[in-house]
């Protein structure tokens, strides 16, 4: 049997893995990139309102960390749904007012829920598009080691069979990972949240009888 076919797929499905790894590799790191600044940018508008919330200012982030704020919005959602009792108190032992839990249910638990959604659809992600370069790796490995073992392969009767399972996976893989990344959270929610924000934490006001920063503290947050 002429080996020239083989050396021909071997070819094919080395450089076809090559260009493959290569090009979702890098669409895969770019939209991780975008889901990381996506979820800093929700973060960022959580901590603002978990400061409205409880009365300070910007320059309070730095002393107690990021990762404070975010459980501070966990702790307000959550005592809010927790019964019997629908008064949400602070840490501060204040108990906040129907206009704060209004600003709770209609702007922080969206929030917080997209927050979450986008962190379980960023490790989704990133497991594909490992499983992704692993197999695919491989494959490009084994197609150059098929070079040095043409005669053995054409005499082995299974040969085109892993052929065909290799063409199926460079053709399917790519699919999956764009599919997996195509059904992204858009944010089509964050215009709603943000008017309602506006609308609810604008200007200086009382929650909880602590008087709340006017601006929120926006630009101290990034």
């Amino acid at each position: 049997m002429d080996p020239t076919w083989l050396y021909y797929a071997l070819s094919t499905i080395a450089q076809c893995a090559a260009a493959l790894a290569a090009l979702i590799g890098f669409l895969g790191l770019w939209q991780l990139d975008r889901l990381r600044e996506i979820r800093r940018e929700i973060e960022c508008e959580m901590i603002a309102v978990v400061l409205q919330m409880i009365g300070r200012a910007g320059d309070y982030i730095p002393l107690r960390g990021r990762a404070h704020f975010r459980q501070r919005a966990r702790d307000f959602v959550d005592r809010l749904r927790s019964p019997p009792n629908p008064w949400v108190t602070t840490e501060e032992g204040k108990t906040i007012d129907e206009e704060a839990k209004q600003i709770i249910a209609t702007v922080l638990s969206p929030l917080l829920m997209r927050y979450e959604a986008l962190g379980g659809r960023q490790q989704l992600l990133l497991w594909v598009l490992r499983v992704f370069l692993v197999v695919t790796l491989a494959t490009l490995g084994a197609a150059v080691v098929g070079f040095l073992y043409v005669d053995q392969a054409l005499a082995w009767g299974w040969t085109p069979g892993l052929l065909w399972i290799a063409g199926g996976w460079l053709a399917g893989g790519p699919i999956i990972v764009v599919w997996v990344a195509a059904k992204l959270p858009r944010a089509r929610g964050m215009a709603t949240i943000r008017r309602k924000m506006g609308h609810l934490l604008s200007g200086p006001r009382q929650l909880g009888g602590t008087a709340a920063p006017p601006d929120r503290c926006l630009y101290l947050i990034h």
